[in-house]
């Protein structure tokens, strides 16, 4: 695969998410595709409340503070989602970045499963005019094929094109296989489970000195 030609800004990397709360697993896909795609910077920003699942147990703020409790070097917490008031759009924080930086390409992570929803989320098309789609996976055969077909003339297999600040491109990005999820970290706390080797160290006080999820 190629890499961007010599003098080439990096692309930013945005990783969207409810967070409730964020573990291990979130904060290795952000370093994975920081290293594996050469990335500026990858921004992690907790949704505010999201159009497509039930609201969160922690509030916004305590969401991102946990963020940027476990975020370390050019892995950032980003506040934008949740300084607008009312649903999240993917959308909107794309356009947000762009007007920001528009000389500067925006990958949009994901995983699998999300991936397979893009279709219904709302203004998809003007997302796809705006960033690049990410799409992290652990076995690249499954999401070619389980995609829908709408998107196939989008997929690239060059990470270079990433660096278009154009955007309109779709690349899988295969990382180790390891599955931790919040919803069985919000388990485990609810029944007095040890969390500790699901969250980071800094992340688990947060979530220890307010009793979240007990």
């Amino acid at each position: 695969m190629s890499v961007s030609p010599p003098g080439t800004q990096r692309p930013i990397g945005f990783f969207g998410g409810t967070f409730d709360p964020p573990h291990t697993g979130h904060f290795r896909l952000a370093i994975e595709c920081l290293e594996g795609l050469s990335l500026a910077e990858v921004r992690m920003s907790p949704l505010n409340e999201p159009n497509h699942r039930k609201r969160p147990l922690s509030d916004p703020l305590t969401r991102l503070a946990m963020v940027d409790a476990g975020a370390s070097g050019r892995v950032v917490a980003d506040p934008g989602e949740i300084e607008r008031a009312g649903v999240t759009y993917s959308v909107e924080s794309a356009e947000l970045l762009k007007n920001q930086r528009p000389d500067r390409a925006v990958c949009l992570l994901m995983g699998q499963d999300t991936y397979a929803t893009l279709g219904h989320w709302h203004r998809y098309q003007d997302l796809l005019e705006l960033v690049h789609i990410v799409v992290v996976t652990r076995h690249l055969a499954e999401p070619m094929i389980e995609a829908a077909a709408e998107f196939s003339d989008r997929y690239c297999e060059d990470r270079g094109a990433l660096s278009d600040p154009s955007g309109g491109k779709i690349y899988f990005h295969e990382i180790p296989s390891l599955y931790i999820s919040s919803t069985m970290i919000r388990r485990r706390l609810a029944q007095g489970l040890d969390v500790s080797h699901l969250l980071p160290p800094p992340v688990l006080e947060i979530v220890q000195a307010k009793g979240l999820y007990r």
